[in-house]
């Protein structure tokens, strides 16, 4: 892979278009938060009228039948914002050459994308954290010689408040820079760009060797980074920084790294 400086134009470009998507983000963690808070309804009303005390049990049917498909109708409407949002930027703030009447297909095709290839995935695995985090609540509370009346209040508390907060602020974040990812590579496609630069914004507690290393690397705009990995976390192939289709996480969450597209190297 060739390799050159990143100029202090194109550092600025990356670091912007992560304030967008910073900004972006705080907006929708609002709609991320209303199946936490949905959960949180469902378990103060079971316990409101029944005294079953096997609340893991609740909870995990409460997830698989509620929790999973009101978070999956909320990653929908967020995607579809998002797509709307960032393929009109890129094409007004970017000037990506896409004929008017092709801009709506565009939008189209990536929330079909979305739909088809990750939308499963990241149910499934938010579904999985979300019970895991409340397991774990329990097992707190239990052990801390809570009631079963007090631990149920708590873990309600909790649904809505604490682990909501955190955990959407995490999904949309992760959720708006990737649709933002998505949408900046299929509009530098459709307006015939023929490069793209990794770019190593920083912004994190520490920088990852691995990335820091990817930083002014360029390939064709069809062709994958070869991102190596670092410690635990294993090499991969990447269309660019925080690509869905990836699949190791540890290569793409919390990733402050950017990419530029041009036409010429």
């Amino acid at each position: 892979m060739a390799k050159s400086k990143v100029t202090q134009a194109e550092l600025k470009q990356a670091k912007n278009l992560r304030v967008y998507s910073e900004r972006t983000a705080a907006m929708r963690v609002k709609y991320i938060r209303r199946p936490y808070t949905k959960l949180a309804s469902a378990i103060k009303n079971k316990y409101n009228k029944a005294d079953d005390k096997d609340l893991s049990k609740f909870i995990e049917k409460e997830i698989k039948n509620t929790f999973g498909p009101a978070m999956e109708q909320q990653l929908l409407f967020v995607w579809k914002l998002n797509v709307n949002q960032f393929v009109d930027y890129f094409v007004d703030k970017f000037k990506r050459n896409i004929v008017t009447d092709k801009i709506e297909t565009v939008k189209s095709t990536l929330l079909k994308q979305f739909s088809s290839k990750y939308m499963a995935k990241k149910v499934t695995s938010i579904s999985e954290t979300t019970e895991k985090l409340l397991n774990t609540k329990i097992a707190k509370y239990t052990e801390e010689g809570l009631s079963f009346r007090d631990m149920v209040n708590k873990i309600v508390e909790d649904t809505g408040g604490e682990i909501s907060r955190t955990r959407a602020k995490l999904i949309a974040s992760e959720e708006t820079s990737q649709a933002i990812s998505v949408t900046n590579h299929k509009t530098a496609q459709e307006g015939k760009l023929k490069y793209k630069k990794w770019i190593h914004r920083g912004g994190g507690k520490t920088n990852r060797p691995n990335h820091l290393a990817m930083d002014g690397v360029i390939v064709g705009i069809n062709q994958k980074f070869n991102v190596p990995g670092h410690e635990s976390c294993p090499p991969t192939k990447m269309r660019f920084p925080k690509d869905p289709e990836n699949g190791v996480a540890c290569q793409i969450i919390r990733c402050f790294c950017g990419v530029v597209y041009t036409r010429t190297k």
